[in-house]
Order: C-alpha cells, then structure tokens, then sequence
C-alpha cells in the first residue's frame, strides 16, 4: 500500500519511469490487452491505461528498506521474485487487483494469494499483499500467514516485517536444482531400462501385444 500511495502522489514522468521499472511481464488477459485494437489509439498520459509496456531490470524500490515489488500475476513467476532479491531487495511487495479475476466469489483471489506464499518461501522474505479486493496480508519468510483480510472485507492489516538480507539457494542457483534433480531422475530411468534389458533380452525382444 505505500508503494501504491507513493506512486500517486509523484510527477507523471516520475509515475512513468517507476511502471517502466517495476512492470517488467505482462500477462495475457491481465494487463496486456489482446485486442490490440481494442485499445486507446492515443498516448496522452493516463490514470486509467489500456495498454502496457514491459519495463526492464528488477522491480526494486527504494525505502525504508530495499522494496522488491511485484504488480498482479507477477507474484506467480518465481524468476522475478529471485531476480529482485538477487538485485538487493530485502522485502517483497505485491500489489493487485482481483476484482475483475473471479466476480466476488473469492475463489480466484485465494488462489493468488496462496501461490505469492511460495515467493517468500524462496526467497526466505517477509510478503506483503495489497489488494483492493482482497486477500491482503502479510507472509513470513517460511509461508506462514502472519495477518490477512479476505475477499470483500474491508479494514487494516497490521502486522510485523523485518527486511532480511541472505540469499537461499533458489535466489543464487534458480531452477537449476530442479532441472539437475530431473536429469538425475531421467538418467535413472534410463540405466534401470537397460539393466533390465541386458538381464533380460528375451523379454525386451518381445513385440507389445494389443
């Protein structure tokens, strides 16, 4: 929510430059209009714009502490999260508007917010969710819900939120665990099929019956 006030009340220019930086993916359907077409022909400055442009580098703001902040379904791309992170980011924030995902039921906006918990578990960082409709809230490093507002509710959150400076495995190495744990699995696989077809080559010789 600070990150959202602070951008209100900037310059148009400064307001630019700081979306040039922080919205750096857009989602089909989200905040990328499909119909091209569809959207405003003129560039005049806009609070209300229908079309975007991706920004580039991390979304990292600077505040009390370094901010790294996501907007929408940016939350569910964990590569942007670690880049932040890896870019000096000592707390996550995201900022959203779920009013238009699922049409007050609550389900869809669960759902996101759900999802953002994995950022701050890789990424060992307090979360903090600013949404206008709902689930706002703030994560802890290991996933747990420290405070939350639901779907429709309307109040304030407070909780505690420390910024934090290490760096876990996934920030520094990415999916590349991952990608060397499905190698392994396939390399595995692989060896067990030819034991199997060296202790058995009768059997690895029989045709498939229908």
């Amino acid at each position: 929510m600070v990150s959202s006030f602070a951008i209100h009340h900037v310059s148009h220019e400064r307001k630019r430059s700081l979306y040039e930086e922080l919205f750096h993916l857009l989602t089909p359907g989200g905040v990328f209009c499909n119909l091209e077409h569809v959207a405003s022909a003129t560039d005049a400055p806009s609070e209300s714009p229908r079309q975007f442009s991706a920004g580039s580098g991390p979304g990292v703001l600077q505040s009390f502490v370094p901010v790294g902040v996501s907007i929408c379904h940016e939350v569910l791309f964990p590569e942007l999260s670690a880049r932040a992170v890896g870019a000096g980011a000592a707390l996550l924030v995201n900022v959203s508007n779920d009013g238009w995902l699922d049409g007050g039921s609550g389900v869809a906006s669960r759902q996101h917010f759900a999802m953002a918990a994995f950022r701050a578990v890789e990424t060992r960082r307090y979360l903090v969710r600013a949404a206008t409709t709902g689930v706002s809230g703030v994560i802890d490093p290991y996933g747990r819900v420290v405070a939350s507002l639901g779907p429709g509710e309307t109040g304030v959150v407070t909780a505690s939120a420390a910024g934090r400076s290490a760096l876990t495995p996934y920030v520094r190495l990415g999916d590349a665990f991952a990608f060397a744990c499905a190698a392994a699995a396939l390399s595995a696989l692989a060896a067990r099929g030819t034991a199997v077809a060296r202790l058995y080559p009768r059997l690895a010789s029989v045709p498939p019956t229908r």
